[in-house]
């Protein structure tokens, strides 16, 4: 289990090590490569509810995304499976099998995570992994500092949606949450 404290701080450092310029859209691929053992695959024959997923086969992990939604859901969708990455790794380990699946609407915030084995099975503790996910996304694409300060330029949703390159929905949930809004 991780506060958003600690998870914060782990998106600062991966922000730090892989994206000091502070590139938008985040260089997903130079963490990818970085890491040295997970993939970034996209593909436009996933179910439409499906945005992504995450899963180990064969001591590599891989991070599927559904290349059919748009560009705003496809990054934000791989800060989510990163999240899961980074957060969730022995979980993905002891359930290599599994994996998570995100839904359309597990990232979205009110849904919650789905495994692969058993879409059923939505326990408390997916819904947490899911939270937590979604929060280290936010932090990694929507840095505290950098979106207060545009904030205080624009006071603007759609534009600091689109100088982060989130959706107008993500964003706002980060600006509520900093009590911006």
């Amino acid at each position: 289990m991780h506060d958003i404290q600690s998870i914060k701080q782990f998106a600062e450092e991966i922000l730090r090590e892989y994206n000091p310029e502070g590139l938008v859209p985040f260089p997903f691929e130079r963490l990818a490569q970085g890491k040295g053992d997970i993939d970034l695959l996209y593909s436009g024959t996933l179910p439409e509810d499906v945005s992504g997923a995450v899963f180990l086969d064969s001591g590599r992990f891989t991070i599927l995304i559904n290349a059919d939604k748009p560009n705003v859901r496809q990054y934000f969708t791989i800060a989510h499976e990163f999240g899961h990455y980074f957060l969730h790794r022995q979980w993905l380990v002891d359930n290599s099998t599994d994996g998570f699946i995100d839904y359309a609407e597990t990232l979205d915030g009110q849904g919650m995570l789905l495994r692969a084995d058993d879409p059923a099975a939505t326990a408390q503790i997916d819904l947490r992994k899911e939270r937590e996910a979604n929060t280290f996304a936010a932090e990694l694409l929507m840095p505290e500092k950098d979106v207060r300060d545009f904030w205080k330029l624009t006071n603007d949703i759609v534009a600091c949606a689109k100088a982060f390159q989130v959706s107008k929905s993500a964003m706002a949930i980060r600006l509520e949450r900093l009590h911006l809004l």
